[in-house]
């Protein structure tokens, strides 16, 4: 949770291999679910803190350590086999497609470079010509 900043709508992921920091721009509909899930968490009488966990619940947080590159991809695996609309749809392209509409969007290209954690402008100027995307989904609550 200390790592999510819903005001500003911005997500932080720390790379294990090498502990550095990425900073991911959230769309309006994943502040949107992550807030469902944050008064879902209260409302079961959790405080929220920092040591609590997205990732873990799909519909609280949850304590303990972080899910392993492999656990993440075990849960889009469950994920993609419970919502056959996101079948196909990968992490990896999740992260070209948000380096591309930050970008589309006015961002700065150094900015980007920078959230994306990349070392080179050259290997955010690589996402930007990049044809993995995915297209935009509706996700009905209801």
């Amino acid at each position: 949770m200390k790592n999510i900043d819903l005001e500003k709508g911005l997500l932080q992921v720390t790379n294990k291999k090498n502990d550095t920091v990425r900073t991911v721009v959230l769309s309006s509909k994943a502040v949107e679910l992550i807030s469902i899930i944050r008064e879902n968490t209260i409302s079961r009488g959790i405080t929220i803190e920092g040591g609590l966990w997205l990732f873990g619940g799909h519909n609280v947080f949850k304590s303990g350590k972080p899910h392993s590159f492999k656990e993440l991809g075990t849960l889009m695996r469950r994920f993609r086999k419970a919502y056959p609309q996101f079948a196909g749809r990968t992490l990896y392209e999740q992260k070209h497609t948000s380096i591309r509409h930050q970008f589309n969007n006015g961002v700065d290209h150094y900015l980007i470079k920078e959230r994306a954690n990349h070392s080179s402008i050259g290997t955010t100027e690589i996402y930007l010509q990049s044809t993995r995307l995915v297209e935009d989904y509706e996700f009905n609550l209801k």
